[in-house]
């Protein structure tokens, strides 16, 4: 129905989709959270950090990730053959963004 309604191929719509899914990793990123350690001594009050820069980048990959999307989005409708070593630039553009929100969710979790 969807290929009647919009005269697309569904398929056109794989680099946009990537790309929401990248974004919705990066939207719980922009909580701080505040760590205490505690040293390994066993005495002291030990020390806290919080990941507040990475917070700000994360705000930062967000803003940028959503112009990627509407390029990916512009992409997809308007020039689908468009490729970059053969792929579809729009699933290129896709496949990026989400490789690197996983990446930022691996470092939000690892620090």
């Amino acid at each position: 129905m969807c290929r009647y309604l919009l005269g697309q191929n569904l398929i056109d719509f794989i680099g946009p989709t990537f790309c929401v899914a990248g974004l919705s990793f990066l939207v719980p990123l922009l909580r701080v959270r505040t760590r205490t350690i505690a040293p390994s001594g066993g005495g002291g009050p030990g020390a806290t950090y919080d990941d507040q820069g990475l917070v700000y980048f994360v705000f930062i990959m967000l803003v940028i990730f959503m112009a990627a999307w509407g390029v990916a989005v512009s992409y997809s409708l308007k020039n689908p053959a468009v490729a970059f070593h053969g792929i579809p630039i729009h699933i290129c553009i896709g496949v990026a963004l989400y490789v690197i929100s996983v990446a930022l969710t691996y470092a939000k979790e690892w620090k």
